[in-house]
């Protein structure tokens, strides 16, 4: 198709959560959060339309966006003893009023970690 779209994405979401199970570390324990931030994008490039219900579908079209945006967060975490398992996603979403489209950007991360305590 030879198209390119360049960008940047800057955003900040904090995430308020709650712990369940506190106390001994070799229980299960919980961390369920949520948040909502301020970012900020700058894209330009070009792109073909593939949305099959858009009446222009196929046609090359030019997108030149900056601005702020809202973004929102989600957060689970699982832990017993030193093992820990979370998954996090962020969404930032732009939509100026008057223009033509409607930015969505989303990153989701599974992550495992092992906890090493030296002191």
């Amino acid at each position: 198709m030879n198209t390119s779209i360049r960008g940047r994405s800057f955003y900040l979401t904090p995430i308020l959560y709650y712990q369940f199970g506190k106390g001994h570390s070799q229980s299960w324990q919980y961390r369920l959060g949520a948040g909502l931030g301020l970012g900020y994008q700058s894209h330009e490039g070009e792109f073909v339309i593939t949305n099959t219900e858009h009446s222009r579908v196929g046609e090359r079209d030019r997108i030149d966006h900056s601005g702020y945006a809202i973004t929102g967060g989600v957060y689970f975490e699982a832990s017993y003893g030193n093992h820990i398992i979370s998954l996090n996603g962020d969404l930032i979403s732009a939509d100026k009023s008057g223009s033509k489209y409607h930015y969505l950007e989303n990153n989701v991360s599974l992550k495992y970690q092992y906890r090493i305590r030296l002191f």
